[in-house]
């Protein structure tokens, strides 16, 4: 199939990147940037069950490419951001966020954190 045809389909693309890269890849934390998202998900997270913790649901994993970043989803009926100037000083720590309807009444809020982890250098054994 040519490359081109694999940028119209993200499932096929997926599974042609993953048959690239290497079986094993070794994740160190990015210190910096690892403890910045970290506060900054502790922080939405707070935040976001406060007005509606029975309602609410948090995840938050590894990209599925190579792990190098975490994304956070957030799914609610109702989430109220009352300090919404912490809230947002948290937010800005983000590379991404959207917010998507869902079909069952709910809604998601989807934040990623890029560069949480680098993969770790390959050192040639003598």
């Amino acid at each position: 199939m040519p490359k081109k045809e694999l940028f119209k389909d993200t499932d096929k693309f997926l599974e042609w990147y993953k048959s690239k890269r290497p079986e094993t890849i070794y994740l160190i934390k990015n210190k910096q940037r690892y403890d910045e998202a970290m506060a900054a998900v502790s922080d939405i997270c707070k935040y976001s069950l406060k007005s509606n913790p029975e309602e609410t649901r948090i995840t938050a994993n590894p990209d599925e490419l190579l792990g190098t970043s975490i994304c956070v989803e957030i799914i609610s009926t109702l989430i109220v951001f009352e300090d919404i100037e912490n809230f947002c000083a948290a937010l800005s720590k983000a590379n991404n966020f959207e917010v998507c309807a869902r079909v069952d009444g709910k809604f998601l809020l989807g934040i990623v954190f890029e560069d949480v982890y680098e993969i770790a250098p390959h050192i040639p054994r003598s």
